[in-house]
């Protein structure tokens, strides 16, 4: 069995026949498919789960939610404006992130290949994220590579291959970020509530950095159970997920700028409410969420985010009333304004891919009709 760096790379990405047979076989990942995935028993399911969760958690903790409507009244305006923007920012990076990442794996310089714009990007990641809001198991990921490959013709193993490559940055700069943030906020000692997240982070990365080995070292063995007309869809895939592993100091930084962003949110949500919590505890409490919304059991870990930010805050000794209310604008910020906001991009984006196709029709009848 050839080894997969060997296999030549131009060829991979332009077999357009093999890639189409594949791709005929592929879901649609578009807007039908997230109607009907919306309808599903496991969706619908999903969001039962995140209610009870929330339900039994502000029955149990006692919480006031007088007491919480209260002082998300009183909130700075301001303050919660920034942490609006900052979050949005952190879209943008992750776009120019995942462009750097495409154009290393030969999208753009290859026949028939387009490196898309940052902005267009963005707006890819913010209609993923508003998928990953209202479907589980992050759905929004598979939009991404689907949408980059009918826009772009960027094949869906390269645009999964960096998609993964993305995570495994983000995931390992979270857990180092996570354990050195917690010991900070919390002098030295980590309660037991975070420990556990923080063990679930280092087993997550732990078996990430199993699957990469493997993938490595036994990618002959791996090559032969797969089906010979898959065979170059994984080639392909290995090489652009380790095409990023082999310079990992650009990506790291953007992940380490990304989750510092993070906590700049949850430190202002807190600013606005007048909890000044600190930034290592805002840090924590940011990259707690994050990790729990890897969990596909509730739409970007609906309910349990907000149990985790509230346990955390209660646990730092802030009251909660306090913590109550940091979690509800925080979630403001990261759930529900990310439907409203990638429903409109996703309109907005709509109309100007249905503008370019018409420009497009526009044009083919001309040539057709002068040629005629």
């Amino acid at each position: 069995m050839s080894d997969p760096e060997s296999i030549d790379e131009q060829n991979i990405v332009t077999d357009a026949e093999r890639e189409q047979s594949a791709a005929d076989d592929r879901p649609d990942v578009g807007g039908d498919t997230v109607r009907n995935q919306l309808m599903r028993p496991r969706t619908i399911l999903s969001f039962a789960v995140a209610a009870a969760i929330l339900v039994v958690f502000v029955a149990r903790a006692d919480l006031d939610l007088a007491e919480i409507w209260e002082n998300i009244k009183g909130a700075n305006v301001l303050l919660l404006g920034a942490a609006f923007l900052i979050y949005f920012s952190t879209l943008a990076l992750r776009a120019m992130r995942w462009r750097w990442m495409l154009s290393g794996a030969g999208v753009g310089t290859v026949s028939g290949t387009v490196l898309p714009s940052t902005p267009y990007l963005t707006g890819i990641y913010t209609i993923s994220w508003l998928i990953n809001c209202i479907v589980p198991a992050k759905l929004g990921d598979a939009y991404r590579a689907y949408r980059v490959k009918r826009d772009d013709g960027i094949r869906y193993s390269i645009g999964f291959g960096t998609i993964i490559g993305e995570r495994v940055f983000d995931l390992a700069v979270l857990v180092v970020l996570l354990a050195s943030s917690g010991l900070l906020a919390f002098h030295g000692t980590m309660p037991g509530e975070s420990t556990s997240a923080l063990i679930l982070g280092i087993v997550m990365v732990l078996g990430v950095t199993f699957g990469l080995l493997a993938m490595h070292f036994f990618r002959d063995r791996i090559e032969s159970l797969i089906p010979s007309r898959f065979r170059p869809h994984y080639a392909s895939f290995q090489i652009s997920l380790f095409e990023t592993m082999k310079r990992p100091l650009v990506p790291a930084v953007y992940a380490v700028v990304i989750w510092f962003c993070e906590g700049l949110r949850v430190y202002f949500v807190a600013e606005s409410l007048d909890a000044h919590i600190g930034l290592a505890m805002a840090v924590f409490v940011a990259l707690l969420s994050a990790l729990l919304t890897t969990l596909p059991f509730t739409p970007a870990g609906l309910g349990v985010v907000e149990v985790a930010i509230v346990t955390a805050l209660t646990v730092a000794g802030y009251s909660k009333g306090i913590a109550g209310s940091v979690a509800v604008l925080d979630r403001l910020i990261t759930y529900w304004s990310v439907i409203l906001v990638g429903a409109i991009v996703a309109v907005i984006m709509m109309k100007l891919r249905a503008a370019g196709s018409q420009s497009a029709g526009s044009i083919k009848d001309t040539v057709q009709s002068t040629s005629s």
